[in-house]
């Protein structure tokens, strides 16, 4: 993530930052022209935002960012194999089985879920 000044086109480092109990501000400033601006970042965003190394004014590109915003947001991708498969449980303990596996997968640290986590899923909880 960069900010650019739009009038010099000179990249605007994080000039300060301090929290809040609402989330974060970032100021940044043109080195070119004086202009400032400030972003506030909910906590969520501002996980995210320390993820990407945006507080070090050193971007850290991740290899998959779309995985990076999937995760800091808690959003769990299912494959279609996954899907086709939590399609066959029963439609009225589907909802407690894919919330166990969820959990299962959050508290792994994954982002994804795949017909293996889903073997271990149900060896762990009995299911």
């Amino acid at each position: 993530m960069k900010f650019i000044c739009l009038k010099c086109n000179v990249e605007m480092p994080v000039n300060r930052q301090h929290g809040a109990e609402a989330g974060t501000t970032l100021t940044f400033s043109c080195g070119g022209c004086g202009a400032s601006f400030s972003m506030v970042a909910n906590p969520m965003e501002e996980k995210m935002i320390k993820e990407l190394g945006v507080f070090d004014g050193k971007l850290k590109v991740p290899e998959n960012p779309a995985e990076t915003v999937r995760a800091a947001a808690g959003i769990l991708q299912w494959e279609p194999e996954a899907l086709k498969r939590l399609d066959k449980v029963p439609v009225f303990v589907r909802w407690m089985a894919k919330s166990s596996i969820e959990k299962h997968a959050r508290e792994k640290g994954l982002t994804t879920i795949t017909v293996a986590l889903m073997e271990e899923a149900r060896h762990l909880y009995g299911m």
